[in-house]
């Protein structure tokens, strides 16, 4: 009998992630996610991919900064679609929808104030996953 070695990987973070990001009670992201996107940037998945913390460093709220390393996603196209509808400034938006067939990163659950359902997807560094998204035609 052969002995199967089982690699186990351990995910490397950005460098600017907070101490304790992604938090302790956080998943291992796998499944069907749903992501709002400008579609100007669905050219270029990667940028489209990348949380507030990169793209509005001068918007990130103190205490929020590990949730602002993350990106918004949704866990079925409803709550995606009613996201949209919510606010006036993701209405424009394109929805992407990928599944992570093996897990990706860390999500945890991270209501907002509006009562959506709303997660948050903290990437590793050294994975691509979007190329696995595709708009939603609607």
């Amino acid at each position: 009998m052969s002995e199967e070695k089982i690699e186990i990987q351990v995910p490397v973070w950005p460098d600017f992630f907070p101490k304790d990001c992604p938090p302790e009670d956080a998943e291992d992201a796998t499944g069907e996610l749903f992501r709002l996107v400008n579609s100007k940037d669905k050219g270029d998945l990667e940028k489209c991919f990348q949380g507030h913390f990169i793209l509005f460093p001068k918007r990130v709220v103190k205490g929020k900064e590990c949730q602002a390393c993350g990106v918004s996603v949704s866990r079925t196209l409803g709550d995606c679609k009613a996201a949209r509808e919510l606010a006036p400034s993701l209405r424009k938006k394109i929805i992407l929808h990928g599944v992570l067939e093996h897990p990706v990163g860390k999500i945890a659950h991270t209501p907002l104030d509006s009562g959506n359902p709303h997660y948050t997807w903290w990437i590793p560094l050294e994975t691509s996953p979007w190329e696995n998204f595709k708009e939603v035609k609607e």
